[in-house]
């Protein structure tokens, strides 16, 4: 079973994947910057940033999984779906909410105005607070913000997918993927993409949660065997995103969620069975623990303070670097979070 500890490491991985994308995706950061890409080229570093975009996937997979299960418990304790919606939309929003009060009031001394950003109009600072401006298409303190809107969305449909997969048991991939066929582009982000691209990866993972398996069983006991396996896990998702990365904005068949939700279930089969080295399970676990604030604050160090990022111009260095002051940020809000005791307090307030 994959289990919490399991979850955290894919989340640190993940983590990485997105500083790495954000970084160095654009061509206006190789044109406008002498990037030292050290002994790989330019189409390359690019090229596997772009590809890093499957971080997205891997965070709707782990949160669909997350869900899924604690929906699954909800019904065996008889409680209803209203009240888990209730009790999970405040779980997921409570984090973001206390980053937004902080980056909000920072934002009039270190970034940019925010009521600029708003345009003055209450309405569109609401629509942000309550993580929904990008389904109104109104604007946002953050970039990265549209995937807690996202989140919204996926969590209210994780009901409905787990009594569909409940009918349909595994079929259930094949005929959403059929479906995807045929519908619309659905809600459309300018910053992450038609939301339905993330539906298959959504429902392999409510099934995954279902049955209480990965693919892939238990690790075999043969060295060789292992060694095998991990290769070809590696292949299988190196060649996924490689794959994707071609057929882009040309995919007219889908084919780009199904290569996603294959490479995301092969990382999360990887990270189950073979990383498991405690030095490394530390590092992803810590991450992992601080992959909520990192996402939603990262981009306001390399959006805002660029020089300081790829002040040394070297690929590995401005990643590392993002990292850590991400992380050190991530820190700080956690020991301010405990100090004006945030969590109690937004549970005084639900409770009232």
């Amino acid at each position: 079973m994959f289990t919490k500890t399991d979850t955290l490491k894919t989340k640190g991985i993940a983590m990485l994947l997105l500083l790495f994308h954000h970084l160095f995706y654009s061509n206006s950061v190789y044109e406008t910057r002498d990037i030292d890409v050290m002994f790989l080229s330019r189409d390359v570093v690019q090229q596997i940033a772009i590809g890093a975009r499957v971080c997205v996937w891997i965070f709707a997979f782990l949160s669909a999984y997350g869900l899924t299960h604690s929906y699954y418990e909800a019904k065996a304790n008889n409680i209803d779906t209203v009240t888990f919606l209730k009790k999970r939309w405040v779980s997921l929003m409570k984090p973001y909410w206390f980053m937004y009060i902080i980056f909000f009031l920072l934002s009039f001394v270190l970034f940019r105005n925010p009521l600029e950003v708003y345009q003055n109009n209450i309405i569109y600072l609401l629509f942000d607070f309550f993580a929904v401006a990008d389904f109104f298409g109104t604007p946002m303190l953050s970039a990265v913000w549209w995937y807690m809107c996202f989140a919204q969305v996926l969590l209210f449909m994780i009901p409905l997918l787990a009594e569909f997969c409940n009918k349909f048991s595994s079929a259930s991939c094949i005929i959403i993927f059929i479906i995807l066929q045929y519908i619309g582009s659905g809600i459309h982000s300018p910053y992450g993409g038609m939301y339905t691209n993330y539906l298959l990866a959504i429902v392999l993972a409510v099934v995954c949660a279902r049955n209480k398996k990965l693919l892939g069983g238990v690790k075999t006991k043969s060295f060789m065997l292992q060694i095998l396996e991990i290769v070809g896990l590696i292949l299988l998702i190196c060649g996924c995103i490689y794959i994707k990365n071609i057929y882009g904005a040309d995919d007219t068949v889908k084919i780009t969620t199904l290569l996603s939700g294959i490479a995301v279930l092969a990382l999360c089969t990887l990270v189950h069975k073979y990383i498991t080295n405690s030095f490394i399970e530390k590092i992803l676990v810590f991450l992992g623990n601080h992959s909520g604030n990192i996402f939603m604050m990262h981009w306001f160090i390399y959006a805002y303070y660029p020089d300081v990022i790829y002040y040394s111009k070297n690929v590995i260095i401005s990643w590392l670097c993002l990292l850590a002051i991400s992380v050190i940020v991530s820190m700080l809000i956690e020991k301010v979070k405990e100090l004006v005791r945030y969590n109690k307090f937004i549970k005084l307030v639900f409770k009232f």
